[in-house]
């Protein structure tokens, strides 16, 4: 991959996952997962955020597919 861009993780080498831990949202995550898609041509990603109006225990996570 380019210099500079890290994966949080790669599952199975199959699985693109994004972790985030924002209290607002922010596109800038969804941006950077489908350049992490686009670049290791793998499919799907998951964008899991740890932190928002949601209540302990139901973190959201997005599934982000590239086509």
């Amino acid at each position: 991959m380019e210099d500079g861009l890290r994966l949080d993780l790669l599952v199975g080498d199959l699985v693109v996952v994004e972790l985030k831990a924002q209290e607002n949202y922010h596109p800038v995550g969804e941006t950077q997962i489908l350049s992490y898609l686009r670049l290791t041509e793998k499919r799907p990603g998951l964008l899991i955020n740890f932190h928002g109006p949601h209540e302990r225990g139901n973190e959201k996570i997005d599934v982000i597919k590239n086509s």
